[in-house]
């Protein structure tokens, strides 16, 4: 019976200490009203609500003692070597004290049509150039950027090889002759095939042979137009010889009888 009252006498304690804690927690944290209250000009938390101010320090006779609060300075306040500089989105941070102010940030240099921005302080960069900004140019004109006024290059004529006779981007027409300086029939340039210069075997032969051919056929047509008119007089000639009458043998008196 003992050893049960025991049990629920610490578990009543435990509740108590719970509910005196979440009491303690919930309370509202103190508001001040009409003005915050400091130890001095240079306290940065306010002893009532504890809301924190920009208070610095003042030394403006470097004697490293503030001239509001009189506390004495880390040297870092007159002598800026004590500090370490770790780049423009860190902190900067004392030696001797420790103590820290805001990252400074970068000091960006403006950018160019070919640079990038650059921070002044430590140098670190985008690498992002702004680029150029062209004017509509054709192949026989230079464009202009709009920003630094730089001219660029003429693009000129794109053609497919050095034989193409037609630009490809404005079709302008030029002229144009084939090479063929090792006698390949083909074109040094674009190689494409070329006519010879000289006659090979097949069109030397082509060019006997056709007057030969022509001659030879002007005398077949001609004896063959010969034997057929030939044959044709012959034809009328039997043809008259068949239809002309016959004539009859003249009587005679038979004296042998």
């Amino acid at each position: 019976m003992k050893r049960t009252t025991k049990i629920w006498l610490i578990l009543a304690l435990c509740l108590a200490l719970c509910i005196s804690l979440a009491i303690m927690t919930s309370a509202e944290t103190p508001v001040c009203a009409d003005s915050h209250t400091y130890d001095n000009e240079c306290d940065k938390e306010c002893n009532v609500c504890k809301k924190l101010r920009i208070a610095p320090h003042k030394n403006d006779d470097e004697n490293d003692v503030c001239d509001l609060c009189e506390l004495t300075l880390c040297e870092h306040i007159t002598v800026p070597g004590l500090i370490d500089f770790l780049g423009c989105d860190k902190p900067r941070t004392c030696r001797l004290c420790g103590e820290s102010d805001s990252p400074e940030g970068h000091y960006w240099a403006a950018a160019t049509c070919t640079a990038p921005r650059v921070c002044s302080t430590c140098g670190q960069s985008d690498n992002v150039p702004l680029g150029h900004k062209w004017s509509v140019s054709d192949c026989t004109t230079a464009p202009v950027c709009s920003v630094c006024k730089k001219t660029g290059e003429v693009a000129g004529h794109q053609y497919d090889n050095a034989c193409d006779p037609d630009c490809n981007v404005c079709a302008e027409g030029r002229t144009v002759a084939h090479v063929d300086l090792n006698d390949d029939s083909f074109c040094d340039l674009c190689a494409v095939i070329m006519p010879s210069d000289g006659l090979n075997g097949g069109e030397i032969t082509v060019i006997i042979l056709l007057p030969l051919l022509s001659i030879a056929a002007g005398v077949g047509v001609y004896f063959l137009l010969t034997h057929l008119k030939k044959k044709k007089a012959a034809a009328a000639i039997k043809n008259d010889n068949d239809e002309a009458p016959k004539e009859e043998a003249p009587k005679t008196n038979d004296t042998t009888k």
